[in-house]
């Protein structure tokens, strides 16, 4: 499946794309296009998937050479400590046995060069860099930007049969009740 998507000025654009491989797992690809105004020219970064290799993505700031890739479908153009931050909504297949949602962060360095991840989401008491959900493989979750509530919505995850305790990511389901993450 591919994907591109961009903001309504255009002003950068997202080429991103997938690939199961034969073991039931994905592959990610894409490209950041954006627009040099000053020397009237587009520049291209090409994502370089590494999420097996990051440790701690939650909390992990990345390049385009060590992305944590996903199939994004929704950018959320926002303001964050005085400069502008896009959030990202994507998917990741995973596995046969469960899938993820993401929700991502990417700004633009003084350079232009394209940084994922901001310490934008708030988790008890520490903040994430980004956040990622997993859950059943083949199971539906919600996982959207709501006008509005000017927020993101999301499904509250639930063990899939009831008493288990810190069940693995393949036993969680959708509970149908929602959350969300709000801007401030």
């Amino acid at each position: 499946m591919r994907q591109i998507i961009a903001l309504a000025d255009n002003r950068f654009r997202i080429f991103n794309w997938n690939i199961v491989k034969e073991d039931g797992t994905y592959a990610y690809f894409g490209f950041i296009q954006t627009w040099d105004a000053k020397k009237k020219e587009n520049k291209i970064f090409k994502l370089q998937n590494k999420s097996q290799e990051i440790r701690n993505a939650e909390t992990a700031v990345l390049g385009p050479e060590k992305w944590y890739g996903a199939l994004y479908y929704k950018i959320i153009e926002t303001n964050f400590k005085k400069k502008k931050v896009y959030t990202l909504l994507g998917w990741d297949g995973n596995n046969n046995v469960s899938w993820k949602k993401i929700i991502d962060v990417v700004s633009f360095r003084q350079d232009g060069t394209p940084q994922f991840g901001d310490d934008i989401f708030e988790k008890g008491k520490r903040n994430q860099y980004r956040v990622i959900f997993e859950f059943k493989a083949e199971m539906t979750m919600t996982l959207r930007w709501d006008t509005e509530r000017d927020m993101i919505i999301y499904d509250f995850l639930v063990p899939e049969f009831e008493g288990m305790r810190n069940p693995p990511p393949q036993f969680l389901i959708n509970s149908f009740s929602y959350d969300g993450y709000r801007f401030r």
